[in-house]
């Protein structure tokens, strides 16, 4: 069960990173073509710092070490951590619906942006 969730959170992280991936290549663009205002722009950047937050604290329940995930990175557990797991669960669950409601938020921002591009 563990392993499943540990799984399912490395699958958000990597969904979400590749958003925040994409977001980002168009806020590079948007720095070119000024689609949108500064303030647009200072909320998406605050969006994302809010993710990598949760990325973080969902490395450091999960790992326990704080090292930095990668986007995408597999979460490797050993026989400590798996026992510890039913005891953080409602921290995880928490962090990753915490974790969705922002990449639902940096989705809109992003297709707001494509949008305003093709309008252009």
């Amino acid at each position: 069960n563990a392993d499943k969730n540990i799984d399912s959170i490395s699958q958000d992280i990597a969904a979400t990173g590749a958003v925040l991936q994409q977001l980002g290549n168009e806020l590079r663009k948007d720095e070119k073509l000024r689609l949108c205002s500064p303030k647009a722009i200072a909320t998406a950047k605050s969006l994302m710092e809010e993710c990598h937050k949760i990325f973080k604290e969902l490395n450091d329940a999960v790992d326990g070490k704080g090292k930095a995930l990668g986007s995408g990175a597999k979460v490797v557990l050993g026989l400590k951590q798996r026992l510890k797991y039913p005891f953080l669960e409602p921290q995880i669950e928490l962090l990753k619906a915490n974790l969705e409601k922002l990449k639902s938020s940096l989705l809109v921002m992003l297709n707001v942006l494509i949008f305003a591009e093709q309008l252009k």
